[in-house]
């Protein structure tokens, strides 16, 4: 995301495309396509695969998968097609980033991010982990941050951070109940809130708040989607990204 500075890359259109789509999940592409949103995109579009097919078939779709596949030829991109602006990615040399503070476009690789925290005076001690949302709570979402904390557990480790848990919708939250990740988090410290993305707008509305820490600031790690305060309206383009 930080290809795209706000606000000039408002409205814009993103078509993502290249060999490395097809080892996106399918959960993996809504999350690229709402994020497309959040820095303004009036819409984002992968061309329709068997990842697509895998996840409508396991969720009970599979007659959505079937239509969608009689008509597949059809969704893709037009051949010929000429776009504003060509962005490669090698998903082989991609790191994990850290976005923010305040602007998703500010993306920081995770191997440099202690030496930003510093130049930029950031409060290095974390005091709130927050994950879920609308956006990023998928099982596989899920699944992987549970690992995460099984292993810690493993190892005698807990939260030491406040820690809270938003399930993206009440099918996670029961789903994750059922498979163990939820009491996984709770044993980790884990605090688990309601199924929304509401938990991210009342800590800003609280932060902000002027009674809420007058003479402090501190850190914290949200797996949330929104952490700017504007969208600007700006020219259309469109953009295609090739992910090999």
């Amino acid at each position: 995301m930080s290809c795209f500075r706000l606000p000039r890359d408002t409205n814009i259109s993103f078509i993502i495309l290249g060999p490395g789509v097809n080892s996106l999940s399918c959960t993996g592409m809504g999350t690229i396509c709402n994020m497309g949103a959040e820095i303004g995109a009036t819409t984002s579009l992968f061309p329709y695969n068997d990842r697509m097919y895998d996840y409508l078939a396991a969720t009970k779709r599979k007659n959505i998968g079937d239509f969608a596949r009689s008509y597949q030829k059809e969704l893709h991109e037009d051949e010929g097609a000429e776009y504003d602006q060509l962005i490669e990615i090698n998903l082989s040399e991609l790191e994990p980033h850290v976005n923010g503070p305040f602007t998703p476009d500010l993306a920081t690789p995770i191997s440099q991010f202690k030496q930003a925290v510093k130049d930029n005076g950031w409060p290095e001690e974390l005091k709130v982990g927050l994950i879920g949302s609308c956006t990023n709570s998928s099982y596989e979402d899920m699944s992987r941050a549970a690992s995460i904390a099984r292993d810690a557990l493993s190892h005698g480790i807990k939260a030491k951070a406040a820690f809270t848990v938003t399930p993206g919708s009440e099918q996670i939250r029961a789903t994750i109940a059922r498979d163990g990740q939820l009491a996984t988090f709770e044993e980790f410290g884990g605090m688990v809130l309601a199924n929304a993305c509401g938990t991210f707008f009342i800590l800003c509305v609280f932060l902000k708040s002027p009674c809420a820490f007058p003479f402090r600031t501190f850190s914290f790690l949200v797996w949330h989607h929104s952490n700017f305060p504007l969208l600007c309206p700006f020219d259309l383009v469109s953009r295609r990204l090739r992910m090999s």
